[in-house]
């Protein structure tokens, strides 16, 4: 059984996590991370469109928080995620993604 329910609410981003919207989302986590549990899960379930930008942000906010001592988790990345973090090798990067779904 997954226990997900007690884990801290996932931010979520998206549907698009690309250059175009690069600016906006890099706001929304520079606001929202003060808010955000001492080890923030981002909820990427809605992500449509993604590319280097948005692999950029998952990587630059990842070593933010390495540097403090906390980590980053991805919650339920899309399956369009999950292929980009493949194809761009990075997917070990972000092991402790709870992808129990991603096949």
């Amino acid at each position: 059984m997954d226990n997900v329910t007690s884990a801290a609410p996932a931010f979520a981003l998206g549907p698009d996590l690309t250059i175009v919207a690069a600016a906006d989302n890099h706001a929304r986590l520079v606001q929202a991370l003060p808010f955000l549990a001492a080890d923030p899960r981002l909820d990427l379930s809605g992500v449509t469109e993604f590319d280097s930008s948005g692999l950029q942000l998952l990587l630059a906010l990842r070593s933010s928080l390495v540097e403090r001592g906390q980590s980053l988790q991805l919650h339920e990345p899309s399956a369009i995620v999950r292929e980009a973090l493949r194809v761009f090798g990075v997917e070990a990067t972000f092991g402790g993604s709870d992808t129990a779904n991603a096949h």
